[in-house]
């Protein structure tokens, strides 16, 4: 599908390589094509990906419920019980619009676009443990290098970055944060109670997260399974989407901007990492879980076990 400015754009372009002369093309003349060509296309509208949600399959849901309950039938120790997802800190201002395009009539596939990336987009890839513990977090933009102002500050004593080419989670990002960030975890907390315990991830199920090589990379940690959610149902199992990343945001928004920093990014890495702190303790991560179905059982301020909800199922 394209919108009538690409076509005007394409024709342009062929003009220019056919006459080596540059000719604009305007929109009478995108409505004279459409009326030549009114047996082939229609024009239609279309909302972005970003704002669909489709149906969740039921036998997807079925999968993962199967999963659940196979698991919690020697469930893992709750601290290597994890969640991992991705949260984005940028403007979207194509949010809720939707586009015209010109499309070939009786087309089987449904016309869909992307919001632009905003170029100071800054995601956050976090991790919590059914104990309530949380992974540190991995930082994602589009920026190569950190401006030296970050430097002489505390930001990489507890978090870590990563650039990619949009600011958003890639094949080679999952596997920095698999070796930087999960496997100390693991490798932490079992050398705490017992090497042997296995660890189960529980994420959605987008390629790049979970791409051969990344695959790879888990196996090299050891005794480590996937349960992955339907797809679509981020806002129903999704432990981090339920109620930290919210507050995450909320958090975000009224956190204090530090003008003393002479570079702007360094001031919204920051300001993002004093809302994650802030964010992520014991309840906030627990009430996450528990909307997801999981209750956790507390003794003497420890989490000692966990059970899938059967009301949960039924919902």
């Amino acid at each position: 599908c394209l919108t009538g400015k690409e076509i005007r754009k394409i024709a342009s372009d062929l003009y220019h390589r056919r006459t080596s002369t540059l000719k604009e093309f305007s929109r009478d003349w995108i409505m004279d094509f459409r009326n030549r060509q009114k047996d082939n296309i229609e024009k239609v509208s279309a909302s972005s990906v970003d704002e669909n949600r489709a149906n969740i399959s039921i036998d997807e849901v079925n999968r993962y419920l199967t999963q659940v309950d196979e698991m919690m039938k020697n469930p893992p120790n709750p601290l290597l019980l994890i969640n991992f997802d991705e949260i984005g800190f940028g403007k979207r201002a194509q949010k809720g619009k939707r586009k015209n395009f010109y499309v070939i009539k009786n087309l089987d596939v449904k016309p869909f676009w992307r919001e632009q990336t905003d170029k100071h987009h800054i995601s956050v890839v976090a991790a919590v443990s059914a104990a309530c513990s949380s992974i540190t977090p991995l930082f994602l933009s589009t920026r190569k290098k950190l401006d030296e102002d970050l430097k002489q500050t505390l930001f990489l004593r507890s978090c870590n970055y990563f650039q990619t080419e949009k600011g958003y989670m890639t094949i080679l990002s999952t596997v920095f944060w698999v070796r930087n960030n999960l496997a100390p975890y693991v490798e932490y907390v079992r050398s705490i109670i017992g090497k042997d315990e296995k660890c189960i991830i529980i994420a959605d199920g987008l390629k790049t997260h979970f791409h051969q090589i990344v695959m790879e990379e888990l196996e090299k940690i050891g005794n480590i399974s996937l349960i992955l959610l339907p797809p679509h149902s981020s806002h129903l199992a999704q432990v981090l989407d339920l109620t930290v990343f919210n507050v995450f945001k909320t958090n975000y928004f009224s956190a204090f901007s530090n003008c003393s920093f002479s570079s702007q990014f360094t001031s919204k890495l920051m300001k993002i990492k004093i809302a994650y702190q802030k964010t992520f303790n014991d309840e906030v991560i627990q009430s996450g879980w528990e909307k997801a179905g999981f209750k956790l059982n507390i003794n003497e301020g420890e989490i000692v076990s966990y059970e899938f909800s059967e009301g949960f199922k039924d919902f």
